[in-house]
């Protein structure tokens, strides 16, 4: 469970996320409709074995937090 099986796309949703922005300035931001990061949603938590979206944006945030460095 760890964010190398994640795409390049899920990824920069992954940041955003970590970053504070809402499934709709996600959605804004890369040019793609609330469903679309969604489903993005959806697959990252499927791949990290993330139960909730509580446990996704935690993790998000320190996913964003550990790449700044």
């Amino acid at each position: 469970s760890s964010s190398e099986n994640l795409s390049d796309r899920e990824l920069e949703v992954l940041q955003l996320l970590g970053q504070g922005f809402s499934t709709r300035q996600t959605a804004e931001e890369l040019h793609v409709s609330v469903k679309t990061v969604e489903s993005h949603y959806a697959n990252m938590k499927n791949k990290l074995n993330l139960k909730s979206a509580h446990e996704l944006i935690q993790y998000a945030i320190k996913w964003t937090l550990a790449e700044k460095g």
